[in-house]
């Protein structure tokens, strides 16, 4: 995102709305939050992981950023397990699981 055809990299920080004035780091931070956000949304909670343990938390962002980021693949995983587990007309707290 950093070296190379200065076009994509203009490119690449409008897809994110990043300023122009962006750091480096701050691109990289956003691409990859993207990345990873993405992934969930797809249900890829591997792929996921993986990117927040390789490519977001190298970069040493701020804590609560990290924390944010890693409490909603809890959360996906825990509605994608509920809703295994739990028919929707069902009361049964247990469920078939």
């Amino acid at each position: 995102v950093t070296e190379g055809d200065g076009l994509w990299v203009r490119n690449a920080r409008a897809a994110v709305a990043a300023p122009p004035n962006l750091a480096p780091q701050e691109a990289k931070f956003l691409i990859a939050k993207q990345k990873y956000l993405e992934y969930l949304e797809a249900g890829k909670i591997t792929a996921a992981l993986h990117v927040l343990r390789n490519e977001l938390a190298p970069l040493n962002p701020e804590l609560d950023s990290l924390h944010t980021l890693s409490r909603s693949v809890v959360l996906r995983a825990t509605s994608k397990l509920r809703a295994d587990c739990i028919p929707p007309q069902s009361h049964d707290v247990f469920g078939p699981c």
